[in-house]
Formats: C-alpha cells, structure tokens, sequence
C-alpha cells in the first residue's frame, strides 16, 4: 500500500486522532507526582499507551469506520477505508522519529515483516501513531503526533498530525529507504479502571 493511500484512509480522522494522543498522555500527567515516580519505565509506558487506547476508543465510539483490537496485552486502532484497512499503534517516539520499543516478539515481527502475528488480519497495514514530547517545558508535555513506518532499517516516512492548538501544519517527510520490568498492580489498576469508564 502507498503512502497516500494510508493518508487518504486517516485524513477524515486526524484531528481526532492527535486529540485522543494529547488526551491520553495528559491523563498520564495528571496522576499525582509521587505516584508517576515510582513507576518503572515500563509501567509508566504501559499507563501512557493505555489511557491513550481509552481515550482514542471513546473518542471513536459509534464511528464504524474504527474499532480497537485487543490480543492478550496488545491493542491498537484498527481504521478501514474503502479498498484498504490501518492498523495504528499508539507508540512514545524519540527526537529523530524512532519509536521507544520494548523488544518483544510482535515488534520484531512488524519491524521485519510489517505483521503482527498468525492471528491479525492479513489485508491490514499496520503503521504507527506516534507522540513526540517537548522536554524543554517545566514538565514534558506532547509536541507533535505522527503517523510514520519503519522497518528494520529505519525510519521510512513519517506524517505529522495537525493538532487543534495548530501546533504545526501537517507535513509529510518521505526518508531513504532486554524488556523493562512491568508491576503487575499497575496493569491491574488501570485495567479495573478501564472496565469501571466501559461499565459507566
């Protein structure tokens, strides 16, 4: 699938997809200091990436265009156009673009075959939905939202959302072609927190 038509499949969306980021990482932010502080950095990635699925499927209820998969620990958007289907994975990236991977068996998998797994549907490409952050404000908060792919190479292309606040306008840039320990507690909590907003 090209560029463009991965673009032409979540440009109806992309506002609401850089909300739904922001809002998440937010959320994230808004847990007292103390608490944040003793997170691993794996929880703390797990917390993030959760919130933002809550807030990206809230966001997206009664849109039958758009649905989150979930697969044992992992969830991701899932958005279908006409001829094609996008995967979106909420992911945390670096300076230069590259996504902030815990190595796991699904990632490797993605980055050298740009699947998931036997139990993914094939006709969906699978891309990522990136957060930038900005460290130079008192407190980190999210400077950009992207869509990009990347293999195992590296970066190939990246799009950057445009954001209500008009942080930027949308640009696209076309480019040559050991796991951190996870408090079980942690996932539990906001795991029971999910289920409390869906029971609501």
């Amino acid at each position: 699938m090209s560029i463009e038509q991965i673009l032409a499949v979540l440009r109806p969306i992309e506002g609401t997809l850089g909300e739904g980021m922001v809002a998440g990482y937010d959320e994230f932010m808004g847990l007292p200091v103390e608490s944040r502080a003793k997170l691993s950095a794996g929880a703390r990635a797990f917390c993030v990436h959760d919130f933002q699925c809550d807030h990206l499927e809230k966001l997206f209820a009664g849109d039958e265009r758009v649905r989150l998969v979930e697969h044992e620990q992992l969830r991701y958007l899932q958005v279908s156009g006409e001829k094609v289907s996008v995967g979106l994975r909420p992911k945390k990236l670096t300076d230069s673009l590259r996504t902030c991977n815990i190595q796991t068996k699904q990632q490797q998998m993605l980055l050298e075959q740009g699947i998931l797994g036997d139990w993914a549907e094939p006709d969906v490409v699978h891309v990522i939905l990136g957060y930038r952050l900005d460290h130079d404000a008192l407190e980190p908060s999210v400077e950009g939202v992207y869509v990009l792919q990347e293999n195992v190479d590296g970066l190939l292309w990246s799009h950057r959302l445009p954001l209500a606040e008009g942080l930027a306008s949308s640009t696209l840039v076309r480019l040559p072609t050991a796991p951190a320990e996870v408090k079980v507690s942690v996932k539990q909590d906001v795991a029971a927190k999910r289920n409390a907003r869906k029971g609501g």
